[in-house]
């Protein structure tokens, strides 16, 4: 549970630091679940791969239907964590999380998205200034937030998570994510005042809010950076350029712990480049 000046910091800068909220040995479970995952010790045909940028080959002959194209390095998202049990139990579903979001959040309570983000050592790709908002997220009305989670010492050299303090409270416009993101750089721009790197050690956790401007440098030192990402939303809200929430979708998100409905991306309605706004108003810039 969040105290009330937690909250108050929380709901004020965007950002809060959870410190560990996960045991010593479920930090090692999930540290040597990642690299069972990414060496093919472990198949999982439900987990989807993306490798790094750079290295993929469009007709790569080893690569399976999940993206999987052989031990290595060089993966650089896996997702959903959903379908695995070890972080299921341990990450996704972790009882101090949960406890978090029902302060935050209107229950039933569901998984908007959840994912391994790796930065490996010397390959690390950037990460631009962004929001998780526009089509498709959750409008942010109802809230949704994130718990970012390192599994390596995480710092500025190693690709760590930075943010822009505060900036939560420009809103999104209701937008395709290059138009959302486009916007975020301006603002970053203007804002490298209160630019904040998160800093961690293995198994810590940050707060997040989702409409915050983050992004993170790429990786040029000789460590990896693995850290996962699990944002949480109430069930009862709606997605932008889907609309409500249908109870068929609900069911499958509480089933699955996702949405895996392709209709649902079918389905956007919100044409491309439409600027309406949601949030509060533009406080910076």
């Amino acid at each position: 549970m969040l105290s009330k000046s937690q909250l108050d910091q929380f709901h004020k800068d965007g950002y809060l630091f959870l410190g560990q909220i996960m045991e010593t040995k479920a930090v090692k479970l999930i540290q040597n679940r990642i690299d069972d995952l990414t060496q093919g010790n472990i198949k999982n045909p439900k987990i989807q791969y993306e490798i790094e940028p750079k290295l993929f080959k469009e007709n790569n002959p080893l690569r399976e239907k999940n993206g999987f194209e052989g031990p290595s390095n060089s993966y650089r998202k896996l997702v959903p964590l959903n379908e695995d049990d070890i972080m299921s139990k341990h990450l996704v579903y972790n009882e101090k999380a949960l406890s978090i979001m029902h302060q935050l959040l209107e229950p039933p309570i569901g998984i908007y998205r959840s994912m391994i983000l790796l930065k490996p050592a010397f390959d690390g790709s950037p990460l631009g200034w962004h929001q998780d908002a526009g089509i498709p997220w959750p409008i942010p009305q109802n809230g949704y937030h994130t718990i970012w989670t390192t599994f390596d010492d995480a710092d500025k050299d190693n690709g760590t998570l930075q943010i822009i303090r505060g900036s939560h409270s420009i809103g999104t416009p209701q937008s395709d994510q290059s138009t959302v993101n486009e916007r975020c750089r301006k603002f970053a721009d203007k804002l490298q005042s209160k630019l904040v790197t998160l800093e961690a050690k293995a198994g810590e956790s940050y707060l997040l809010n989702p409409l915050m401007i983050h992004g993170s440098l790429p990786n040029k030192s000789n460590r990896s950076r693995r850290a996962v990402n699990v944002i949480y939303m109430p069930l009862n809200t709606e997605i932008i350029g889907y609309g409500p929430l249908t109870e068929t979708d609900k069911t499958e998100i509480l089933e699955q712990g996702y949405l895996a409905d392709t209709n649902f991306y079918k389905n956007l309605s919100v044409k491309i480049g439409q600027r309406k706004s949601f949030g509060r108003k533009i406080l910076y810039g």
